[in-house]
């Protein structure tokens, strides 16, 4: 499993049980730098924070996943 994954499941329970620990600095680690450059550095029409928030939503940013129809990954 990757790092990114388990740093997901790990704040996404975190703020569910314990929302004030919704701080600035612990989102930066909900939404991983690295893929943010690159959706803003690709991006074309879209907002660089819906893409963002897709990936979170559907992958976790685990590159390595695949929906039971085949999608995979980011």
């Amino acid at each position: 499993m990757e790092k990114n994954h388990l740093k997901f499941v790990a704040l996404s329970r975190l703020f569910q049980k314990h929302p004030q620990f919704k701080t600035l600095e612990n989102l930066k680690m909900y939404y991983p730098k690295e893929y943010t450059d690159l959706v803003v550095a690709h991006q074309r029409q879209q907002s660089p924070g819906l893409i963002i928030s897709l990936m979170r939503q559907e992958s976790s940013f685990n590159t390595q996943t695949v929906s039971p129809v085949g999608a995979r990954g980011l």
